[in-house]
C-alpha cells in the first residue's frame, strides 16, 4: 500500500481503509459487464484527489501523464479531427490508466459557452466507446477515418459542480449512460 500511495517527493499519503480497499480494487480488478469499471471520485477542495492521481501517476509512468481537464475542452479527451490524420485523444492514446483531474470544471466552463449549453449531459456520451473498450472504426465527415479501441482504466478526480450543493444537484451534468460506466465515489 505504502508504494501506491508514494508521492514523487518522496511521501506516503495514506487514506482511509474504505478508500484504500477501493483503490487497490480498482487497480487490481478485471471487467465488469464486458469491460473495465471506470472511477469518478467527487470530493471538496482540499481532500487528496490530485494528490491520488499523482501518486498513481509516478507509479504507472504513463507517457501521457495527468490529463488537467480544468484548463482544457472536451476535444483533449476524446478523438479530434481537425488535422489528418485525426489525433486520438488523451484517453485512447493512454495504455495502462488515464488520470483525468478536475472534470466538472472543464464542464462548467462549457457551460458558459452558448453553444455548447444543454449538452454537455449528451456530448460527454462520446466517452462510452472509450470506457466500454470497444473496437471501432471512427471517423468524420471529411474522409478521416480511424480504427479505435481504449486499453486503459480511467480515473476522474473533480470538485463538485458549481453551484451544486448534493449529489441529486449533479444530476444530468453527465450522461447517465456514461455514469453507468464508471464507479462514482463521493468524499
Amino acid at each position: 500500500k505504502n508504494f501506491i500511495f508514494t508521492h514523487e517527493n518522496g511521501l506516503v499519503y495514506k487514506h482511509p481503509p474504505e478508500i484504500t480497499q477501493m483503490i487497490l480494487a480498482f487497480l487490481l480488478g478485471s471487467e465488469c459487464w464486458g469491460y473495465p469499471l471506470s472511477l469518478m471520485i467527487i470530493g471538496p477542495v482540499g481532500s487528496g484527489k490530485t494528490t491520488l492521481i499523482e501518486c498513481l501517476n509516478l507509479l504507472f509512468n504513463e507517457p501521457s501523464g495527468i490529463f488537467e481537464a480544468g484548463n482544457s475542452t472536451i476535444k483533449g479527451l476524446i478523438t479530434s479531427y481537425k488535422q489528418k490524420p485525426a489525433s486520438p485523444g488523451y484517453l485512447l492514446e493512454c495504455n495502462r490508466i488515464g488520470l483525468v483531474d478536475e472534470l466538472f470544471k472543464m464542464i462548467a466552463a462549457m457551460d458558459k459557452q452558448s453553444q455548447y449549453r444543454d449538452l454537455n449531459s449528451s456530448y460527454l456520451a462520446q466517452f462510452n466507446m472509450i470506457l466500454e473498450h470497444k473496437k471501432r472504426s471512427i471517423g468524420s465527415g471529411n474522409d478521416n477515418t480511424m480504427d479505435a479501441q481504449a486499453t486503459a482504466k480511467y480515473l476522474f478526480t473533480t470538485n463538485e459542480y458549481p453551484g451544486t450543493n448534493s449529489l441529486e444537484d449533479h444530476i444530468g451534468i453527465i450522461n447517465d449512460t456514461t455514469l453507468s460506466r464508471m464507479l462514482l465515489y463521493v468524499q
